[in-house]
C-alpha cells in the first residue's frame, strides 16, 4: 500500500516536503510520523522543534483533521495522503 506525506510551512525546510512510503500491513498516523522523524534525522518523537502529537502542528488525512478521526491512532489505507501543516503567524 502506498502512503504519501506532504509537509507545508517553515517546518518543511527542516524535515522535507514530500515522502512516499510503500507499507505492508496496517499503519497509523503516529507510525508514519515517526518514520518521517527518523528519516529526516530528527530527535525521536519530534518533527523539527515540534513534539509529535502536540497541538502546534496540524495533521490531515485526505483533507480531514485527525482530531475528527481517531487522532494519531487513525489507520491509513492505500493511496491516503497525510498532510503536516505548521500554523502560520504574522502581523
Amino acid at each position: 500500500m502506498r502512503i504519501r506525506v506532504r509537509i507545508f510551512g517553515e517546518i518543511s525546510e527542516e524535515i522535507g516536503k514530500n515522502y512516499d512510503f510503500e507499507i505492508h500491513g496496517k499503519i497509523t498516523v503516529l507510525e508514519v510520523l515517526e518514520k518521517v522523524s527518523s528519516i529526516s534525522g530528527q530527535k525521536r518523537g519530534y518533527l523539527g522543534n515540534y513534539k509529535i502529537g502536540e497541538k502546534d502542528i496540524g495533521y490531515l488525512v485526505n483533507g480531514k483533521n485527525i482530531e475528527f478521526l481517531d487522532g494519531l491512532a487513525t489507520i491509513l489505507h492505500d493511496d491516503n495522503e497525510l498532510v503536516i501543516l505548521q500554523p502560520t503567524t504574522g502581523g
